[in-house]
């Protein structure tokens, strides 16, 4: 799993968040105070993005926020392309190159540093992630 620091500006918390939507997501709920919820949701509020360097600035939905900084430049996480030189950061929008480039894979490119599997330390208490 690949993991960043938690850059959100109002609240920093200094925490490392994996980089899926599941973590991001119980991390800003729990830390934050952003309560996202799958379905569309009438009393859903919209916010900004408060990620340090974000330039997005348009409100969007809870939900679409999670989405937002794990997709976007805040977690560095991108999908090239096997045979060419096209790069993606959503996953859907390789599915869609995959029509152009048929025998492409997607091969995933981040600088984010990854937790490794089996401990550093040979510790029987210790577990693994």
């Amino acid at each position: 799993m690949y993991i960043r620091p938690c850059e959100w500006e109002d609240k920093p918390c200094g925490m490392w968040v994996g980089a899926t939507q599941a973590r991001v997501k119980a991390h800003f709920e729990v830390h934050h105070g952003v309560v996202s919820s799958i379905k569309p949701n009438a009393d859903e509020q919209r916010q900004k993005c408060r990620w340090k360097g974000c330039e997005c600035g348009k409100p969007m939905l809870s939900r679409n926020l999670v989405r937002h900084i794990i997709n976007v430049a805040h977690f560095g996480m991108k999908y090239k392309c096997s045979k060419c030189p096209t790069e993606v950061v959503r996953l859907d929008d390789f599915m869609e190159h995959k029509m152009r480039c048929p025998d492409a894979e997607p091969v995933l490119a981040t600088n984010a540093p990854r937790v490794p599997k089996k401990p550093v330390f040979a510790n029987k208490r210790m577990r693994t992630i």
